[in-house]
């Protein structure tokens, strides 16, 4: 054991080394165990220092800095691929900056804007979506939202017109918006989002759209990290036109060009328009407000607090915002500063802004006058949170935060004249609502699947539940599909739960045997493991689909695969013990045909000139037939035995153990089938697996 970990330690995977000697140390301690396991914890933290360093400076734009400490941590971390890839990208900033001083010129630097002439650009006559020929319209936002949900597009010439307007309304705001709400009339303020389109649509759906009547401010950080970051700003942005008094938006820390660079949304603004659009968008973000006073009694900023006291609401006013946010300061703090449950200062986790305590709110509110301050920046499990005795307020907006953090999302609402904050958590659905939007579109001859339809080894729930899939994603083609069916695994079985759902398809008629599904707690824990695998592989392709990046395409996909393979040794027989074999056999076979999918789309693509051979594995994978068969009482499953299923770890290569299992199960499959189980529990499990088909559709 002590020879494994010191393999481990050598190789740099110090928390596989740490867990060894210390069951090394639990089996026969010695000091040398405990120095060597002291040792990793340094060296774990010792490189994790250097990182956390080097990204704070990175959003700082302190590149050089940045640099060195990356060089730092590539040296200590020679195989980590997320290192190495940050460090390419700091250097070329560096080399990039240096090349513009070289060339530059004395003379003020134009705005990208007047080199954009919009009227100079055609429209094609193939395109079909919202046309924008003068001011924005409420009939343009609500063809726009649908458009994006169908994953259209706006033409290019919207889009900068668009952008253009906003430019040129936030050029003339000052740093710190007032706003007054009338007594007894709503207002509503929502965090940050980023990029989750279908989120944000959700808190339409939930608190309607923004009007004269139903105001709204959102806090900050619109894009970056999500999908659909050119779809929510522009979505954003639209209202703001349309309702310029009546609906407000705050500069967050991800609007700034190095955040954009590093997280995502420069990327997708040049994959889905150009790099033109990029530059007008890094320039046009620092123009947007910092802050915002409600009714002379709410401070709503993104971030928080300041370093310093005595700072007062005519200080905020007079800062200089039209830059990239600067390394200290008033402008610094209220994008980055973070709430602390102590008393005081603390420097922030985060290496930039400050953490701030009670005292220091309760300073800030008492000498400005201000009842409490909400602000977003940090995500919550519920969504929102209160500190500081009710001084200061977090709200964020953005549930299941990157798609695996299982946070709710929340927005606030207050009335005046008291100005009580009233929040309202929601979770990720993108069925439940895009299903919605999407019912009418089907066509309501869609056959009825009989209970006992087919009798093989998909049995009627399984047969029913890939009907149920293919039939929808045909009717409403794989580009409107993504609508319906994009979401979270896990977000998936809450929401297929719904029962509105269920009426809007008439799914007790055409599908009965999903009719009685409802997802249980154990079923959900039971699948949590093999959607960590399905995500991560899913994850890596999308990185290759949205960046075009083929240089390290077939080593991440391969160790994503091997993830799989290895979460279908381990926790798709624990599914089968747990659930039933029916469930496991269905996941195995929806996690086959999902990566089928997404080999012929690669290929397709050119995402990669040849598929990993270790990624073929997971479709010749199959479930060993249970050595003891289970009896049945009735429609509940009886274990009479112990587990038959292995809960162990596979062998040390995935690769061998699924060709053996392959192997092994070949010969059986032919004679052997899985039972039919009506009982709750395997129509509840069924739905788990439905959302790996799915992803083919998103994909």
């Amino acid at each position: 054991m002590k020879d494994e970990a010191n393999k481990y330690f050598k190789d740099q995977s110090y928390d596989a080394a740490i867990e060894l000697y210390s069951r090394a140390i639990d089996a026969h301690p010695t000091a040398v165990l405990y120095g060597n396991r002291s040792m990793a914890y340094l060296k774990k933290a010792y490189v994790k220092g250097y990182y956390r360093r080097a990204t704070a400076n990175m959003a700082l734009g302190r590149f050089k800095k940045a640099l060195k400490d990356y060089e730092a941590v590539v040296k200590a971390c020679p195989k980590d691929a997320d290192a190495i890839q940050k460090r390419s990208e700091c250097s070329k900033i560096v080399k990039r900056i240096a090349f513009e001083n070289a060339i530059s010129c004395d003379h003020d630097k134009k705005s990208i804007t007047e080199s954009i002439n919009v009227d100079s650009m055609e429209v094609e006559n193939s395109y079909t979506g919202p046309k924008l020929d003068s001011a924005i319209t409420k009939e343009f936002m609500v063809d726009l939202i649908k458009t994006f949900k169908d994953q259209g597009s706006l033409h290019r010439k919207y889009a900068y017109k668009i952008l253009l307007d906003i430019y040129a309304y936030f050029k003339d705001q000052p740093s710190m918006i007032e706003i007054t709400v009338p007594d007894k009339k709503k207002f509503t303020i929502c965090g940050d989002v980023h990029g989750q389109f279908y989120d944000l649509c959700n808190i339409f759906e939930i608190n309607g759209l923004p009007s004269e009547e139903n105001p709204y401010l959102f806090n900050g950080d619109f894009v970056d990290r999500g999908s659909f970051s050119v779809e929510t700003i522009f979505t954003l942005f639209g209202f703001k036109l349309l309702y310029p008094n009546h609906f407000f938006m705050s500069r967050g820390n991800h609007e700034s060009d190095t955040m954009n660079k590093m997280y995502g949304f420069e990327g997708e603004v040049k994959k889905k328009f150009n790099p033109q659009m990029a530059e007008l968008f890094t320039e046009l973000f620092c123009h947007l407000p910092l802050c915002h006073l409600i009714s002379g009694k709410v401070f709503v900023c993104h971030g928080g607090l300041f370093k310093e006291d005595g700072v007062t609401l005519e200080d905020i006013r007079k800062t200089d915002r039209v830059r990239q946010p600067p390394e200290e300061g008033i402008m610094c703090d209220l994008l980055w500063s973070d709430p602390q449950p102590i008393n005081g200062r603390c420097p922030s986790k985060r290496g930039v802004g400050c953490q701030f305590g009670p005292d220091i709110s309760k300073r800030f509110c008492d000498t400005n006058g201000i009842q409490y301050v909400v602000r977003s920046h940090e995500v919550k499990p519920e969504g929102w949170e209160k500190h500081h005795d009710g001084r200061v307020y977090t709200v964020f907006s953005a549930p299941n935060y990157c798609d695996q953090m299982g946070n709710k999302g929340a927005f606030l609402t207050i009335q005046g004249p008291d100005f009580t904050p009233r929040f309202t958590s929601f979770d990720s659905q993108f069925l439940t609502i895009s299903a919605f939007d999407l019912a009418v579109t089907l066509d309501p001859a869609i056959p009825t699947v009989p209970p006992t339809a087919h009798e093989n080894p998909d049995t009627c729930i399984g047969h029913c539940a890939l009907a149920f899939v293919e039939l929808i994603g045909g009717q409403l083609g794989p580009d409107r599909a993504v609508s319906l069916l994009q979401l979270n695994y896990n977000d998936f079985l809450r929401a297929f739960s719904n029962t509105t759902f269920f009426e809007m398809f008439s799914i007790g008629e055409k599908f009965p045997c999903l009719s009685s599904i409802r997802p249980s707690d154990q079923c959900l824990k039971t699948c949590t493991s093999h959607h960590d695998a399905v995500t991560s592989l899913i994850g890596n392709f999308r990185h290759l689909a949205l960046n075009g990046d083929t240089s390290q395409a077939e080593r991440y996909l391969e160790e994503s695969c091997e993830y799989v393979i290895c979460s279908l040794h381990c926790d798709v027989p624990t599914i089968a013990h747990d659930c039933d074999f029916e469930t496991a056999n269905l996941v195995i076979n929806l996690t086959r045909r999902s990566f089928e999918s997404m080999q012929s789309l690669a290929l397709d693509m050119g995402t990669l000139k040849k598929w990993p051979k270790m990624c073929e594995d997971i479709s010749t994978y199959r479930l060993p037939q249970p050595s003891i068969a289970p009896k049945f009482d009735g429609n509940s499953l009886i274990a009479e035995a112990a587990p038959v299923f292995p809960t162990t770890k596979p062998p040390q290569s995935a690769r061998q153990s699924a060709q053996q299992s392959a192997s092994q199960s070949a010969s059986q499959s032919a004679s052997q089938s899985a039972p039919i189980i009506e009982n709750s529990k395997g129509k509840i499990s069924i739905i788990i697996i439905l959302t790996i088909l799915i992803v083919l559709f998103l994909y």
